[in-house]
């Protein structure tokens, strides 16, 4: 379903697939003519969020995808006039890395995102909320709750016992994505589970969402500078929290790309389709460069033979019309 120009039909129809929306000047980059080199990925078992989640296995994905930088790449030029100069709080933390070996290896992979980002189109957080606010904010409050989430995001994609190294597994293939995350609950249900799932949903949902009647439970995703892309089951009220946005980024305040996917079986098609939309609350990512496409071509390319539908997603009660983005919302100390 296609939204009118109009703002009205704009939030009724909250997502849109992006192949039925016709483009003019697109500026999605092309792939690139050679193949992606082969994928690197690691999945973390928590025991903790096991025993919570009534002993069913949980786990989380860490997926390394190339070509972030051509895909995303800013042509606008930045203002790098400030970067010489180093205020107290930047300056303090480098002493730190140079002093705490831990802390360095903690901190290295966080200055090296905000080192691309700066050439990359990419997704601050969502000003709207209070508490995403808050949370952001240069506060003692906003301290405090940013280093309670970073320590549960350690705590899930920890290296595990006795600090032993996670064995990286490497793929290239649509096929051999999709296998990983059936293991995960990804894989498409049989008839009577999806009519079970389709019946107990929130019929808003269901409409906003308009899901395939055959699709696997929601994940949630995040998209890093530097090329991570966490994802995680969603589907239950336990995995709903711990696969926060913020939570998968470790509260970082930009994003290349945020929101839902889920796996579909089509009755005109015979390849399952893997769905991605932007519905982020935390990021709340737009599409003004064509970043959904972006992000399709990403994902297409790394993923050899992979299907991706990508699709808008619209809050209930908004529309197209963006609110002031110069107010960052934020609370000084």
């Amino acid at each position: 379903m296609v939204n009118s120009s109009s703002s009205s039909s704009s939030s009724s129809s909250s997502i849109n697939d992006l192949d039925n929306i016709p483009k003019t000047n697109s500026k999605c980059p092309p792939k690139p003519n050679k193949e992606a080199p082969r994928i690197r990925y690691k999945t973390y078992y928590n025991k903790t969020f096991t025993v919570a989640n009534r002993f069913e296995m949980y786990q989380v994905h860490t997926i390394h995808l190339h070509g972030v930088h051509h895909f995303f790449s800013d042509s606008n030029d930045h203002d790098k006039s400030d970067t010489s100069s180093l205020d107290k709080s930047t300056l303090l933390r480098r002493i730190c890395m140079a002093c705490c070996v831990r802390y360095r290896r903690q901190r290295i992979a966080v200055e090296r995102r905000h080192e691309l980002a700066d050439n990359l189109i990419i997704q601050t957080y969502n000003k709207k909320p209070e508490f995403i606010r808050k949370l952001f904010s240069k506060t003692i409050e906003g301290d405090a709750l940013r280093t309670t989430v970073r320590a549960v995001h350690r705590d899930l994609y920890s290296p595990g016992f006795f600090r032993r190294k996670r064995r990286a597994c490497y793929m290239r293939t649509g096929q051999e994505f999709i296998r990983l995350m059936a293991k995960d609950g990804g894989a498409i249900p049989n008839d009577e589970k999806c009519r079970k799932h389709q019946e107990s949903e929130d019929e808003e949902i269901r409409k906003r969402k308009q899901r395939a009647f055959h699709s696997s439970p929601e994940f949630t995703y995040t998209l890093l500078p530097d090329g991570v892309f966490h994802i995680a089951r969603a589907d239950t009220g336990l995995r709903n929290i711990a696969s926060k946005h913020a939570l998968q980024a470790s509260c970082e305040p930009e994003v290349i790309y945020a929101g839902t996917c889920r796996f579909e079986k089509r009755d005109d098609e015979e390849d399952i389709v893997f769905v991605v939309d932007n519905d982020s609350g935390t990021y709340a990512p737009k599409n003004k460069k064509d970043e959904l496409a972006r992000l399709k071509s990403l994902l297409e390319w790394n993923f050899r033979g992979l299907k991706v539908d990508a699709k808008i997603y619209v809050p209930p009660g908004m529309d197209d019309n963006e609110e002031d983005d110069d107010d960052d919302g934020k609370e000084n100390a």
